[in-house]
């Protein structure tokens, strides 16, 4: 490719980026909303997993997907958010919807991780493509079971990363309304 092509693309997807992050500057972290007995609201406690860095993870960017417009809170790959949540003894459900904000590259790859003390175990995971699949062009209702869990640190995880061929060019996973419904909110 000559370098006046890729001269182009980089001007392309950097006028992409400076247009978000001029939309995102006025961003604030949520606040924690009431929800019904037995549901915790995931949105005011993730925070940057290790290793993450600040500027990869965003909260409540407007994000808007076929029409229907979210508030969420945004990782930029390769990121990963988590939350310390209360040891599962009756299991629990994960509850969110999910989308990549852009229609280009490969796809970004979405993990979803129970960590208990210190070993991750895969609950779900899947590529958004939405260069080539119309319906990862949308809001993606997700909801994970989550099994019982004894004592022990319990960490949930969620880690966005590039798609099967590595380009991680516009790979930004949307996250709206991530609960954790346990006991009486199941």
């Amino acid at each position: 490719m000559s370098a006046a092509g890729t001269g182009g693309r980089m001007l392309w997807a950097g006028a992409i980026l400076a247009s978000v992050l001029a939309a995102c500057s006025g961003a604030t972290a949520p606040k924690a909303r009431e929800e019904r007995a037995g549901a915790l609201d995931l949105a005011a406690i993730l925070a940057p997993a290790a290793g993450t860095d600040g500027e990869a993870f965003r909260r409540g960017l407007p994000v808007t997907r076929k029409g229907t417009r979210e508030e969420a809170d945004v990782l930029i790959a390769p990121a990963a958010v988590e939350a310390r949540v209360p040891a599962l003894r009756g299991g629990a459900v994960l509850q969110m919807r999910a989308a990549p904000v852009f229609n280009i590259g490969d796809g970004v790859r979405m993990e979803i991780l129970l960590v208990v003390d210190g070993i991750e175990r895969e609950l779900y995971s899947r590529t958004f493509d939405a260069a080539r699949r119309s319906a990862d062009r949308e809001w993606t209702a997700l909801s994970v079971p989550l099994a019982p869990v004894e004592g022990g640190d319990v960490v949930l995880r969620i880690r966005a990363s590039a798609g099967p061929q590595g380009d991680l060019a516009g790979d930004w996973l949307a996250l709206a309304a991530p609960r954790l419904l346990t006991g009486g909110g199941l």
